[in-house]
């Protein structure tokens, strides 16, 4: 886990933790803006840009994050 890259902006997560809601972000992407600006939020941020087992990754983070949660209740 560590910080958003400068310059890499701010999340919706991030807005709602200063409400006071428990909430985090997972990113899927290099780390730095030397690389971000190759694609992220330009006209080649195109869904072929997207790797299958990133995406598969980020679903197995997600299920165990509410598996977790909900051992908490």
């Amino acid at each position: 886990m560590s910080t958003i890259a400068f310059l890499t902006g701010g999340t919706d997560a991030a807005e709602l933790a200063k409400l006071g809601v428990e909430a985090t972000t997972l990113l899927a992407m290099p780390r730095g803006n030397s690389f971000r600006a190759a694609v992220y939020h330009t006209p080649n941020d195109t869904i072929d840009h997207v790797e299958k087992d990133v995406v598969q990754a980020g679903l197995e983070i997600f299920f165990d994050l509410i598996k977790r949660k909900e051992n908490e209740l």
